[in-house]
């Protein structure tokens, strides 16, 4: 099981970089090294793959991506570039990485925290506003950095929602 950010296709004679996510015939791959990919069949069957001068490393099935959850995320003057989409991938996969507390919900926990991210990138900052005036114009902001904060995105009540549905492990629901 395994989720990329956009279900971006592999294609041949095609420059990827580190930490790239492709999706070849129903499998994530992630390049290890960067490079261009052969002319013929893409990565192999395997735990790692050489193709062109790309070294893929097998992430697993796929199962779906970030946009399909949080559309908004692609395009715009907000959209969510490589290195962050690398970067809240890996942390949705480090955070929600149990099997056996989040069974057949995993990716799409991951994919939920992980656009969830994406969505508190576009808030720029700003949560929602805590007092305002009129006068001499002044406006305040709620944290992003309190626990509160997952409540401020469609895809973190989603999350959330999904981790109420978890069993309880030592009293504690959820991961």
């Amino acid at each position: 099981m395994a989720i990329s950010w956009d279900g971006a296709v592999w294609y041949p004679a095609t420059s990827y970089p580190s930490e790239a996510r492709v999706v070849y015939q129903s499998v994530v791959w992630r390049a290890m090294i960067a490079g261009m990919a052969g002319v013929g069949a893409g990565p192999t069957i395997g735990e790692s793959s050489v193709d062109g001068t790309v070294l893929w490393r097998r992430i697993g099935i796929y199962t779906g991506c970030v946009l399909d959850v949080a559309p908004e995320l692609l395009s715009g003057p907000n959209a969510i570039l490589q290195p962050a989409q690398t970067t809240f991938l890996r942390l949705a996969e480090q955070l929600v990485a149990d099997l056996s507390i989040w069974g057949d919900l995993l990716d799409d926990g991951r994919r939920y925290l992980a656009a969830h991210m994406g969505q508190l990138v576009r808030l720029r900052g700003r949560g929602p506003v805590t007092a305002e005036s009129v006068g001499q114009i002044s406006r305040s902001y709620a944290s992003l950095t309190q626990p509160e904060a997952i409540q401020l995105t469609s895809a973190g009540r989603a999350y959330m929602d999904l981790v109420r549905t978890l069993p309880s492990i030592f009293g504690f629901t959820g991961p």
